[in-house]
């Protein structure tokens, strides 16, 4: 993933949990703003619906991957891109 890869450098150097949140949070944010914008999605497998899981667990996926160096597993969770849907009423 480009967002990984672009700050697991940072993420690598730094001292404490409170700034490796920071970086994470930076990654979540980037995705967010991104065109089309990307959610953090989990299957509920009773309804076969994806949710979006927030930020705060959007942030925990990060970590965990970047401290992992491994992608998310995706039986369970996929960083998923989903474009905004647009309804033109004529």
């Amino acid at each position: 993933n480009v967002w990984l890869d672009l700050h697991k450098e940072s993420f690598a150097k730094s001292l404490n949990n409170e700034d490796r949140r920071r970086c994470a949070e930076k990654i979540v944010h980037a995705i967010h703003q991104s065109v089309p914008s990307g959610r953090f999605l989990s299957l509920d497998f009773l309804t076969g619906v994806w949710r979006d899981v927030g930020n705060e667990r959007g942030v925990d996926i990060v970590m965990d991957a970047l401290e992992t160096g491994a992608l998310m597993d995706c039986d369970r969770l996929q960083l998923a891109r989903v474009p905004r849907v647009r309804t033109l009423y004529p």
